[in-house]
């Protein structure tokens, strides 16, 4: 699935984009997406920041202030789940090869 999202963010063709992106290139994308994901979620954050702070602004005295959360959107929202042992290793896979393919290429 991240690949259609890559394609979708960069606004070409999957297949497209997949024969003009190397491998590594393709992890370092797939790293950037874990760290800024190119969601619709970031901008349901950024709107329940503005949402409960207007509500808070606005709530009578005495009434709990609203969190973020509250006031975002929930729609088909999972609830996250630790990472197992195998997901972890393959990231970690990736991450070395994706690492042992620069210092080769640094040799050359």
């Amino acid at each position: 699935m991240f690949t259609f999202h890559l394609a979708s963010h960069l606004r070409m063709p999957r297949d497209e984009m997949l024969q003009r992106m190397n491998c590594v290139e393709l992890s370092y994308w797939s790293v950037y997406f874990g760290l800024y994901p190119f969601s619709d979620e970031r901008r349901d954050i950024g709107v329940g920041h503005v949402v409960s702070a207007i509500a808070n602004v606005n709530r009578p005295k005495g009434k709990r202030a609203l969190i973020v959360e509250e006031c975002m959107p929930k729609y088909g929202r999972r609830k996250k789940r630790a990472q197992t042992f195998e997901e972890m290793r393959a990231v970690m896979g990736l991450f070395a090869d994706t690492q042992n393919e620069l210092v080769n290429r640094r040799k050359k």
